[in-house]
């Protein structure tokens, strides 16, 4: 039976996108690979700025009436703002360069697995 399914379960789970981990998962958290690729996709994207549906729908109510609006700013609504997915250069190189020493890190681990089959002589 293949490893690769429950390695690839954990890092769904632990990557805190379906939903909260608990304090004491936070070690594990930013040990995962699918953790540090969220941050990057979503900094580089800039999430923190795009309304979420209900940010959507309030704009919408707030468009039928009389008031000039532009932003959804300017009905004073706030959103939740993750750090981990601030969109400032010095966060989106951080969450790029974790991505790069994991690939080389896995990478080298992986040569040097490849060289121990390569060893095997049964």
């Amino acid at each position: 039976m293949t490893v690769m399914p429950f390695v690839l379960i954990v890092q769904l789970v632990m990557s805190g996108m379906m939903f909260a981990l608990p304090e004491n998962a936070e070690p594990i958290k930013e040990l995962t690979i699918s953790k540090w690729g969220l941050c990057a996709i979503c900094s580089s994207a800039d999430l923190n700025e795009i309304p979420t549906k209900d940010t959507l729908e309030k704009i919408k109510t707030a468009s039928n009436s009389d008031e000039k609006i532009t932003s959804w700013k300017d009905l004073g609504l706030t959103q939740e703002y993750d750090m981990d997915y601030e969109a400032s250069v010095q966060n989106v190189t951080k969450t790029w360069l974790v991505l790069i020493l994991y690939s080389a890190l896995y990478g080298i681990i992986g040569i040097l697995f490849l060289k121990l089959v390569d060893k095997d002589k049964r």
